[in-house]
């Protein structure tokens, strides 16, 4: 099981957030800033409607992460409410186990005051303790520039893009930006 140490920072706006490993009782929680990050829709390919993970279903997804090893699943959480989470996954191919990847979400009410860096500041943190991982990679939509910046901050590179890969709407598409990172 991987496993993350709990820390509490300090964001942007002085609100003091707990980063640390979610555990079964933070289903309801992690749906919860689903709903909210989906009825935002900035950044996201998913639909709200398309969105019907049950409490269970949610629930089991945060036992495999706990399960693996080599997967990291990390809640941001103020006054007991979840506002953010990253979730990490490596190949389960012996060729591919040397690199994996991760989305992440934050709740729009508490986006850009440190809390996406603080989330990815903490996976970056445990990739380092790993010896198996070389490599962590993304994608994201090019409109979403606040986190393509954030991600390049963090030491992320282009390496590739989809073209056109997300339709926004009638003739409207975006591309998926492939981004990566390598460890020593």
């Amino acid at each position: 099981m991987a496993t993350f140490p709990q820390k509490n920072v300090s964001c942007k706006n002085g609100a003091i957030i707990v980063v640390r490993c979610a555990t079964s009782t933070d289903a309801k929680g992690l749906n919860n800033l689903a709903y909210r990050v989906l009825s935002d829709g900035e950044g996201q390919i998913m639909l709200l409607e398309e969105f019907s993970k049950s409490e269970e279903e949610e629930q089991s997804w945060i036992c495999k992460h706990q399960e693996h090893p080599d997967w990291l699943l990390l809640v941001a959480e103020a006054d007991g409410v979840i506002v953010g989470c990253l979730d990490f996954s490596s190949g389960s191919r012996v060729r591919l186990a040397h690199r994996g990847v991760f989305g992440m979400s934050v709740d729009p009410d508490w986006r850009s005051i440190g809390i996406g860096r603080e989330l990815l500041s903490a996976l970056i943190e445990w990739v380092n303790g790993n010896s198996k991982l070389e490599k962590i990679c993304l994608a994201v939509i090019t409109t979403n520039s606040r986190a393509i910046a954030l991600y390049e901050k963090m030491g992320f590179r282009e390496e590739g893009r989809r073209i056109r890969e997300v339709k926004l709407g009638n003739d409207n598409y975006v591309d998926d930006v492939l981004m990566y990172r390598f460890f020593e």
